[in-house]
């Protein structure tokens, strides 16, 4: 395992870890809280993006290509819609791995409680692509990551 591979697992814990330790807070302690939970944590739509991530469309995601562009405008839509705020003027944070442009994608969510806290969604939603002309969809790295952070901000709509 290459260092930059190392670096981005460690981000990817780490970034797991703040919506983990956050999470708890971002669900209200009342009533209301199950009917948000029931609402995010829905399996139709889970499948439905799972699938939309593992489609042929979406050429197995491998980065630098158009089918990780398909579905990294699909997240940032996601997120848009589930009212996380993007770090700078749009959800995409763009860097270069072995000579292609590759894109993430975060959005935040400041606290609803004066706090100056904010919980913060990412995962990598890129994975190998077509290897041999077989196309590698993903749906454990990571489509299903990516459903279940998109689960997390709905959330965020309350």
């Amino acid at each position: 395992m290459g260092l930059n591979q190392k670096l981005r697992y460690i981000s990817l814990l780490f970034c797991l870890f703040l919506i983990v330790s956050a999470g708890a807070q971002a669900i209200p302690s009342d009533n209301n809280g199950e009917r948000l939970l029931s609402q995010a944590i829905n399996e139709q739509l889970l499948r439905s993006q799972v699938g939309f991530l593992t489609d042929p469309l979406c050429e197995g995601r491998a980065t630098g290509t158009r089918g990780t562009v398909e579905a990294g405008a699909w997240i940032a839509r996601q997120f848009s819609s589930y009212g996380l705020l993007p770090l700078a003027q749009e959800h995409f944070h763009s860097f270069i791995a072995e000579d292609k442009i590759g894109r993430n994608i975060l959005g935040f969510s400041p606290s609803s409680y004066p706090s100056g806290k904010y919980i913060v969604i990412a995962a990598h939603y890129d994975n190998i692509g077509v290897l041999n002309g077989n196309i590698y969809p993903g749906a454990d790295s990571n489509a299903s990551g990516v459903a279940a952070l998109l689960a997390l901000a709905r959330l965020n709509r309350g």
